[in-house]
């Protein structure tokens, strides 16, 4: 069973997830850790992208310090992305947020917040995890090739802690009940929230692109596309264009 987190608040930080792995390896943590940093100055998206935020967006990481089976890498992947939309909806339950696969999360259409999963590997297996989430809330860029905005737009409620603590509790209470009961529910709450399903759409893959109707997600987090030549292909990694 999943036990709880330690929680480390910073000021400052280069990345979430870079410091947050730093604190394990320097310390011997042998618990999960939650770390909320007020300011993040060198972030990283997908693809080595660079995440920016200022003070009063959300900027954060969680070490999962729990060995994990290599093949439920897509699973927990889902398990996140859904962990992180079920904290933003019951603090802001009027707005629609949407999940872009595998883990953007998007409001009206644009792009307010991303996930960023690192995993330790031994023996071909998962030592530990690390979820790094940022959230717009207060700035958002744009000088992107995609838009974006942010929660000042839609409500006065902006508690960076707070939304940090929601999430906490959802990986906490996820991760037990994905354990206990499987994947099921994850995987059809991450589709009943998706923004592209049903829809054609273009995945980059090692710098290949491949376009298809978005069909679902299979038992293994996986995205699954139909050409239209009729083939049908699996996505186990790749990024939605």
């Amino acid at each position: 069973m999943f036990e709880t987190f330690n929680y480390i608040f910073l000021e400052r930080s280069i990345s979430t997830n870079m410091e947050i792995k730093n604190i394990k390896e320097k310390f011997k943590f042998k618990n999960s850790i939650a770390l909320l940093s007020k300011v993040q100055t060198g972030g990283k998206g997908r693809s080595n992208n660079k995440w920016y935020s200022n003070d009063g967006d959300l900027t954060c990481s969680f070490l999962v310090n729990q060995k994990f089976k290599l093949d439920n890498l897509g699973q927990l992947n889902i398990l996140m992305s859904v962990s992180i939309i079920q904290a933003l909806k019951k603090i802001y339950k009027k707005l629609n947020f949407k999940l872009k696969w595998p883990n953007d999360i998007y409001l009206n259409e644009k792009k307010i917040g991303g996930i960023l999963i690192e995993t330790n590997i031994k023996k071909n297996r998962i030592n530990y995890l690390i979820v790094g989430v940022g959230i717009n809330i207060i700035s958002s860029p744009n000088n992107l090739n995609y838009e974006t905005t942010k929660l000042s737009e839609f409500s006065k409620n902006l508690e960076p802690k707070k939304i940090f603590f929601s999430i906490t509790d959802y990986i906490f209470k996820n991760i037990n009940d994905w354990e206990e009961n499987g994947f099921s529910f994850y995987k059809k709450t991450w589709l009943k929230n998706s923004k592209d399903l049903g829809k054609e759409i273009l995945i980059r893959k090692d710098n290949k692109f491949f376009n298809g109707k978005f069909l679902k997600i299979d038992d293994n987090g996986s995205l699954m596309i139909k050409t239209k030549n009729e083939n049908l292909l699996v996505f186990p990694f790749g990024e939605v264009i």
